[in-house]
């Protein structure tokens, strides 16, 4: 009764989050030092634990290019969001859908995935895009889009994370 009783204030509270905040509600991104120092240093720290490797100098180089490769393709995708990929504007649709626009000015529809994580600090959306086989992220922090939508996306997407996973829980038989 409880777990039926929570789903359904989590049901509304999501619908009436949506009717306030979702009609229309558009995150535009900018680039971000933040993110660039964070994939700055993450990458930083994997040259570093590759280097004393007890394996061939020429292995440790070509591993050490690979984390710069990478460091680079991250920082232009999710940083600078200067990337082929890269995502400039997100829109909710619905509890489950969005559209993003990308570097081109396209707009793509895309599913938000279980796996996206929500918190005040970080946001990182896993959305599968209609038409491609990949996955593409969105790395949302309070430097790289506007305070007020960065709110409101957060609030939107935990509330409709929250009746989301009640409904899945309700429907997993118990043990």
């Amino acid at each position: 009764m409880a777990q039926a009783f929570s789903r359904l204030v989590a049901s509304r509270l999501t619908a009436i989050a949506l009717e306030r905040y979702g009609r229309m509600l558009r995150a535009h991104l900018k680039p971000s030092r933040r993110i660039g120092a964070a994939l700055a240093v993450c990458h930083a720290t994997a040259v570093a634990a590759v280097l004393p490797l007890d394996v061939p100098l020429s292995l440790r180089a070509a591993l050490a290019l690979a984390v710069a490769a990478s460091a680079v393709h991250s920082v232009r995708r999710h940083a600078l969001l200067r990337a082929k990929r890269s995502v400039l504007a997100i829109e909710v649709r619905d509890r489950h859908t969005v559209a993003v626009q990308g570097r081109d000015g396209t707009w793509l529809d895309a599913r938000i995935l279980g796996t996206s994580y929500v918190t005040a600090a970080l946001t990182v959306l896993n959305l599968r895009v209609a038409g491609e086989r990949l996955l593409r992220h969105v790395v949302l922090v309070p430097d790289n889009t506007d305070r007020d939508e960065f709110r409101r996306l957060r609030v939107l997407l935990r509330w409709s994370r929250a009746s989301s996973h009640d409904a899945t829980a309700a429907t997993m038989p118990s043990e």
